[in-house]
This record gives structure tokens, sequence and C-alpha cells, in this order.
């Protein structure tokens, strides 16, 4: 025996199993004789709530301490949001942050925070109220059943209560026809599941026609203008879209047709370009750290073409030269009659573009696909011109990714699940560990009721991304449905990975024990293995281990408190944050960016709260002590997480409320898998026959979900004013005789592509080091003439100097570099977003109250139509303005005067007048894209840094802020 082996033996504490021997069948036998594997469970629990609870209030208290004087970590939506979206005011007392929260009711979210965040938390208000519910028959009728029946039941032996003691509230022991009324409870779980979701679908669908009536839904564009993928080659010019158009909207008027625009490589140019900014300015930040004293060697980079080491700073100075001045020449080069696969079609008024979008819903018009056309920043331009056999390829390969993912992480998942959720099972392979859980019992108890939650916590933190990255690839057309994609994702691989492997793979490990004990009895006879499978009892050991396993979820539902407590006082974010300014060189658009408002993850959000109440639904019946848990994490996140959505985080892109129907899908799958996981405890508890009477459970659930889709999916995707049984279908609606609109070509404002108007991100400097600027600059190019230029022949980067009072994300909001930090606001123009939307639909039951007079939807209103001098266009008699399109001049006599800008034209069945004058003309207008309304920047080129002044040199981009869609298609004079 070796000196380890005998050092070992003789620790003190070691049962005399282990000085008769120390091989892993031994321990095996030992471990099942005795029946330690659970003797953690209660300690555990009582370990993680303390652990817990203790740990939350401290953090609560931090937040109440921290809160009142950091108001840009804690409340930062009070600092930067606009009047209308601005949260109510907070008292700096200690407690003075809760009563917002209580009075702050949905109607009122609804208008500050947008649909998203609302449903978001409704979904929360409505799984803690269904939890309660649940919960207070689990601790009331099953617990008290449970714990009378295993008492009584022969089988609950004496030493399972010894050393599991929570086994006693679960239907460990019960067996036969005690279960009956675990079945009845079964179906009243069931059918509380389904109130709770109709009750709130109906709320929802409530919710989402006030938003599809709100003014900034009925003011954007794109809430009446369809968008077309994927059109074949033949239709891809302006003259046989619009004839597209027309086979689309079947004679439906629409108002204008816009088929997309060659960018070239002018996307990757400018993602390379903002890049480079930012490397410049972190290589600044660090070489200008310490102004009084600068290192004494320059940064320095591998030339990726050349493969020399280059000075860095001047490498990335002349490779921002380069990239404008490539963007600048591919700007000016886009061709006019260069199309792309997509294209956008408008109508007069919202009701005609949803029914056009309802009636083509899931069909293809010459190879093209129709859907209502999502904001323009939520689209994600690149994939949007990925032709279709590409993206279902790649759609394919991503499938198979992720596929290879979640198989991939069962190893690191099986050995948590095996070895850490049951710590005893590391003593049985590891022989000095197991002398350790027996020296220090309470310690390993406790690390078992902490560490496997937080292990397992911590693999899933990069899950989120990564999925991004797969649900890109496989080519969502935007942003908002690439976030649900996630959530699809996140869901499936936590329930696969984490509900089932984690369950079902100490089973298979059991399984393994039991052979390798059978292999090895003490008079030396071997069995084979399949009678050792066979004498495992796999289902029954499996529904043993369901029931087992449920003190790790008891545990882990409680620690996710404390995870919520973690994101409400961000600690993690705000040691980053300290560490990376007091030790490291932040960049000034760093710092900037880290006042802004959080963006809020809904995809993970929701994973979260779906997988917590797939958990708490499946062991509901077994062990219902995991209810009033559920319960808790429910109540914590909605009353928490309403206190983020108000004053921490915003919905960077609003989706509607489509995470609403996902998750309904989702809670319904999990009331099904529920059903078949109590199915099988049945069947091996009791027996098949009565089993049966569990089965109708899941197709029952899913009668109800396509009950749910065909009552009302249709109202929650299209506003169709009173609805398709009221009349109101699109070939049954009234069609106006014209369209007042701006004859500025708003599609192409609105819906070209961002790259063709973008500015270009300055580089960004630290006020503190501005002096110094003209000494970086004589590096290894030499001296710079008197201008102080470099000697690189490129065009000077620009930069653009940043004062310590201007590191502020209010200052910048309103800039295009820092739009990924912005709400959306929609795509409604600046300058109307105050006023009330222009409707020309006719009024109907159901249909908005409009600000026109109720005459002038009569077609009689209309009779004494006469052209305005000069105009091909076409007005009412005594009409003088539009609400929507901006103030229109009168001759004084009720009729339009001519105006280039305000140019209105009439609507025709399939197109409008004057399609030529707008191919001509209105292609080569302005996009009215408005210069940001921050600060002035104080910008100047890395070429006028040696001289005294800071006036702005080389190319003035500031023509860069006012340059639209058009503008680079224009011919140069």
């Amino acid at each position: 025996m070796s000196d380890s082996t005998s050092s070992f033996i003789s620790a003190p504490y070691v049962p005399a199993v282990f000085k008769r021997a120390v091989d892993i069948p031994e321990l095996i036998k030992y471990a099942n004789a005795t029946g330690s594997g659970g003797k953690f469970g209660l300690k555990s629990i009582i370990a993680s709530v303390i652990t817990s609870l203790v740990i939350s209030l401290l953090t609560l208290v931090v937040f109440c301490l921290l809160r009142p004087n950091h108001t840009v970590v804690y409340a930062p939506k009070l600092k930067y949001a606009d009047e209308k979206h601005q949260p109510p005011r907070v008292d700096r007392g200690f407690f003075s942050w809760i009563k917002p929260l209580v009075r702050m009711k949905e109607g009122e979210l609804l208008e500050r925070l947008g649909l998203d965040a609302v449903v978001y938390l409704r979904t929360l208000r409505m799984l803690r109220y269904m939890f309660s519910v649940l919960a207070l028959i689990g601790c009331c009728m099953l617990i008290p059943v449970n714990v009378i029946i295993n008492l009584k039941s022969s089988t609950f032996a004496s030493s399972t209560l010894s050393t599991n003691p929570l086994a006693l509230l679960s239907i460990e022991g019960i067996y036969g026809k005690w279960l009956a009324f675990h079945i009845a409870c079964a179906w009243l779980f069931t059918a509380i599941v389904a109130y709770f979701i109709h009750r709130n679908y109906v709320q929802v669908l409530r919710l989402k026609g006030t938003w599809f009536r709100s003014m900034e839904y009925q003011a954007a564009l794109s809430s009446r203008t369809l968008m077309v993928t994927d059109i074949p080659s033949k239709w891809r010019n302006d003259d046989a879209f619009r004839r597209l158009a027309n086979e689309i909207s079947e004679g439906q008027e629409y108002a204008q047709a816009r088929i997309g625009r060659e960018v070239k490589n002018l996307p990757d140019l400018i993602e390379d370009h903002e890049q480079a900014v930012r490397k410049l300015e972190k290589l600044l930040a660090n070489y200008l750290k310490n102004p009084d004293k600068l290192p004494n060697k320059r940064p320095t980079t591998k030339d990726p073409k050349t493969k020399e080491v280059v000075d860095a700073i001047d490498y990335y100075t002349d490779h921002i030269a380069a990239l404008e001045a490539k963007i600048e020449t591919v700007r000016e080069s886009i061709d006019e009659h260069g199309t792309r696969q997509y294209g956008f079609v408008s109508y007069a008024a919202i009701p005609y573009a949803h029914g056009v979008a309802r009636k083509r819903k899931r069909k293809s018009i010459k190879g093209a696909s129709t859907t209502l056309c999502p904001p323009p920043q939520d689209i994600l331009w690149k994939n949007l011109n990925t032709p279709k056999p590409k993206r279902r390829t790649n759609r394919f390969v991503g499938a198979l990714l992720f596929f290879a993912l979640s198989v991939l992480w069962i190893v690191p998942n099986a050995l948590i699940a095996t070895f850490i959720s049951n710590i005893y099972n590391l003593g049985l392979v590891w022989p000095a560990f197991q002398s350790q859980i027996y020296r220090y019992p309470t310690f390993w108890a406790i690390m078992q009721g902490v560490l496997a939650p937080i292990i397992l916590a911590m693999f899933f933190m990069l899950l989120p991304s990564i999925m991004r990255r797969i649900s890109v690839w496989q080519g969502d057309m935007t942003k908002s449905s690439r976030e649900r994609s996630v959530m699809s994702k996140l869901y499936f691989f936590f329930v696969v990975n984490n509900l089932l492997i984690f369950t079902l793979f100490g089973t298979v490990w059991n399984l393994i024990a039991a052979i390798i004990t059978a292999a090895a009895n003490q008079d030396g006879t071997n069995v084979s293995i399949w009678s050792a499978i066979k004498d495992y009892h796999l289902l029954d050991n499996a529904a043993g281990a369901v029931v087992g396993v449920s003190t790790f979820w008891i545990t882990y539902l409680v620690q996710r408190n404390l995870s919520v407590m973690l994101d409400l006082v961000q600690l993690v974010s705000l040691l980053i944050r300290t560490f990376k300014k007091n030790s490291m060189a932040p960049t000034p658009r760093e710092m900037i960016e880290w006042t802004a408002p959080q963006n809020f993850d809904y995809a993970s959000y929701y994973n979260a709260a779906l997988f917590y109440a797939t958990i708490g639904l499946s062991y509901g019946l077994i062990a219902p002590l995991v209810l009033p848990f559920a319960v808790i994490v429910f109540w914590v996140s909605s009353f928490l997480y309403k206190y983020n959505l108000m004053y921490v985080s915003q919905t960077k892109i609003e989706s509607g409320g489509r995470y609403w129907r996902m998750m309904v899908n989702r809670l319904i799958f999990a009331s099904c898998f529920a059903n078949v996981v109590f199915f099988a405890i049945v069947w091996v508890q009791y027996d098949i026959l009565k089993a049966v009477y569990v089965a109708p459970l899941p197709f029952l659930m899913v009668g109800f979900k396509l009950y749910l889709t065909f009552v009302f999916d249709s109202q929650f995707d299209y506003y169709i004013p009173g609805g398709p049984k009221k009349g109101v279908e699109v070939g049954a609606m009234p069609s106006p005789p014209m369209a007042i609109y701006s004859g500025k070509d708003r599609l192409a404002e609105r819906f070209g592509h961002s790259s063709l108007h973008q500015p270009l991100a300055k580089v960004m400097v630290h006020a503190k080091a501005q002096h110094l600027l003209p000494y970086v600059y004589q590096g290894k190019n030499g001296p710079a003439p008197t201008t102080g230029m470099l000697n690189t022949g490129a065009a000077p980067a620009t930069y653009e100097v940043v004062a310590e009072n201007e590191l502020d994300f209010g200052k910048y909001k309103d800039r295009a570099d820092f739009a990924e930090f912005r709400q959306d606001d929609g795509d409604i123009d600046g300058s109307r977003k105050n006023e009330e939307p222009f409707d020309l639909v006719t009024q109907t039951e159901g249909m908005l109250s409009h600000p026109h007079p109720p005459q002038a939807y009569d077609p009689a209103y209309y009779h004494d139509r006469t052209p305005s001098p000069g105009v091909n266009t076409l007005y009412p008699q005594a009409y003088n303005n539009s609400d929507y399109f901006g103030k229109v001049p009168t001759n004084g006599s009720g009729m339009a005067t001519p105006d280039d800008r305000f140019e209105m034209q009439p609507v025709m069945a399939g197109g409008y007048v004057g399609a030529e004058n707008d191919r001509q003309g209105l292609l080569t207008q302005d996009t009215g894209y408005y210069p940001p309304r921050g600060p002035p920047a104080r910008q100047a080129s890395f070429a006028s840094a040696a001289s005294a002044g800071m006036e702005r040199t080389g190319s003035d981009r500031s023509n860069g802020y006012g340059q639209g869609y058009d503008y680079y298609r224009q011919p140069r004079r």
C-alpha cells in the first residue's frame, strides 16, 4: 500500500470501511448502503437561504446609500430622458425610490417606457400571481398530504427521514392509490396556468391596441410601410418595382415605392473606420495618460500589409485618413441605377398597409416576400441583402453550430451535475477528498449549497453573445428578431443542458456506479453488465433522481434573488469602471458611454423568468417546496426590474411587444413538460393505467395554444380598426380619393442605407492632453511643416477635444456616433415629434378620432378640386394645412400655392402621379438629416495641432452631417 494511502486510512474521522479498502467499488457500496448522498440537502438549503438573505439585505442597504449621490449610475434616465419619457423624480430618502414604483400604473408606464418594457413587467406580474396561487395550493394542500402519506407509508423508511428530511415533503415515498390526489392537482395546476395566460393575453392585446393608437406609432413612416425582400432580379429597377408594388397591393393605393440602392463596400469601410478611431483613441489615452511625463517609447504595431513594426499612432492616423478618402470616393461613385434585392412600399394610412400585409402573410408575389416594415434603426442591412439560398444554408449551418454547442456543453455541465450538486460523488472517486468531507461536513454542506449554482451561472454568462452571433449568421433581418431568436436558443439550451442533463445525468452516474459495484462482489464473482442494468431498475431510479435533485433547484432559485439584487446595485460594473478609471487609461468616448443608460437585455431576462417558471412547474407537484421559492423570485424580480426599466435601463429597439407570444409559447411548453414528467412518475410509482389520467393535459394545452392563435394573433399583429368581422378588410376599406403627403421622397430619406449619410466618427482626445498633440505628431515622420501636418500625403484625420465637464452622455446623446446608446424614437421627423399624426382613414367603429373635421372624410367634400397653379397636384376645397406634413402656405383662396418642398400629389391605384419627376427630382433631394443638437464639439485636424488656435482644418465635415441618402448620387458641379 502506498504512503499516501497509508496516511489517508490513518486519518481521524474516517469510517471503518475505508480502513478495509480504499478502492472505488467499496466506496460506492458504502455510499449506497448509508445513503449519505442526500445528507446535505437540508443543510444546503438552510445555508443557501441564509447566505442569499444576508447578502441581499446588505446589497439593498448599499443601493439605498449610494443611490442619492450617484444618479448617473442608479437613475440615468432622470438625467438623459426627454420630458415625455422621463420617470418621476425621486427624493434623497433611504426608501424614497419605492413610492414611484407603487404609484406608477401600467398606462403611464406604456407612455414612458414603451410596449416591450410594459409587456415584460406584465409577464413578471402574471408569473408572480400565478405561482402565488400554485404555492398556496402546494403549501396548504400538497405538502400536508405528502407528510401524512409518507409517515404512514411502509416504503418510506425511517433511514430516509434521518438522511434526507426534505423527502418527507415530496412524493418520493408515495406509491399507488395515494397519488390520486396529486393527479387531481395536476389538472388544477394546468387550469390555473391556462387561466392566467388567457387573462393576461387579453390585457396585452388591450395594451397593443393603445400602442397602435399612440402618437409615435401613428406618426412613424414605418407603421404604414411594407418591406419587400428577396426581389427577383428582373424586378430590381424603379419602374418594375412599382409594378410589383401594384401586384402586392392588388389595386390598393400606395403612396410611394422605393427599391434599395447599392452601397458597395461602404458599410465595411465605415465599420473599419470606427474601429480604427477607437484604436487610435485608446493609443492616445494610454500614451497621454500622464501629460507631465510622457513615456520614453512610443506605442508600436505591426503593419498588416508589410508585416513591419511601425509607429502605432502614425499608422492609425494614416489609416483613418485613407479610410475617409475611400469613403468619400465610394459615396461619390454610388450609381443611381444600382439596386438591391429589397424595397419599401408606403401607404396613405396604417390600416391600408396592415391590411395588405395580412393578406400577403406567408405568401410570395413573383418570388418576393412582404412583411410589415420595422423601424429603420432595427434593420440589419447586411442580412437584408443576403440571397435567399445563402440565408437558407446559413440557417442550417447555424442550427448545426447551435446543436454542437448544446452537445459539447454537456461535458462540463455533467461534471457539475455529478460532483458539485452532490459533492459526495466527488469523494467516491477521490478518497483524499472524502476524508475532508467527513472532517468538515458543515463546511462542505455550505459549499454544495452555494458553489454549484454560482458555477452554473458563470458557465452561462457568455452564452447570449454566442447566440447573437449564431442568429446573425442565420440571417435574421432585424435586431429585434435577432434578440427573439437569442431568447429562443437560450431557453432551449437551459432546459436541455440544465434541467434535463443536470437532472438525469446523476441517474446515469448511479447506473455506472451500480455496474462497477456489481462487477466486484465480495465473493470475487462478477455478474454481467446486462444483469446489473436490469437489477438497477433504470426507470425507477430516473424518477427518483428527478425527485432527489429538487434540493439543488431550491437552492438555485434562492440564489436567483441574490442575482436580481446584484443587478440593482450594479456592483460588478461599478468595480470594473472604477478599476479602469483609476488603474487604466479609458478614452473620453468610453467614459461618455459609461454614463449612458443601459440597454435592457430582454432575451436574457425573459429566458431567466421562463427557466424559473419551468423549474417551478416541473417540480410543483413533485416537490412543492420549490413553489414558495419561485414566488419569492418573481415578486422580487417584478419589483426591482420595474425600477430598472423606469430609471436605469432603456429599450433600444421597440418591437411592439413581440416577445409576448414567444413567452406564452414557452410557458405552455413548460406546462406540457411538467405534465409529461409527472406522467412518467405516476407510471413508475402507480401504474400505466392511472397515468393515462394525466396524458390528456399536454394535448389540451396544445389545443389551448391553437385557440390563442386563431382568436388573438391577428389582432396582435395588425392594426385594422373594427376588425375583419366588422367589414374593414382591405378590399372593403373606403379608399380616399387622394392622399395628402409630402412630395419629398420620405422612403429614401428614412429607409436609405445609413452608410450613405452616416457622419464619420472623430477621434476624441481629452482636453488635458490637447497641448501635447503637436509633440505627438513629431514622430518617425519627422517634424511637420509650418502647419504641423504629417508628411503622409493623405488627408489628415480629425479629432475632437473633450473637456472634463463634457464627459457626459447628455451632451452627446443626439450625435450619430452615440446612437447605439440612445433610446429608439422610431422614424419620426425630429421637427414633427410633438405634432398629431395625420390619418386619412374613414372614421368607423374602433378607429382613431381625427383632429380634422368629419366632413373631410366625406367623398362629397372633394367635389370641387382645382389644380394648384403651376403644380400638378389636387387639393380639397378650403384645405390649407396638414398637421402631419407641416404647414402649407395658401394664396387666400383656400388652395395651396406652389412650393417645391411641400409639393403634394394624388395617389393613384398602383402608383402615383409624377413618377418620372420622382425619379429625376426627388432622388436627388436632401434627406433633411439634421445636425446633432448637442453642444458644438471643438473639433480640429491633427494637422492643426501645432497651431495656436483650435480652428478646424482640412475638409469641413459639417456638410457630412447634412448630407442624406441621395446626396452621394447627385452629379457634382
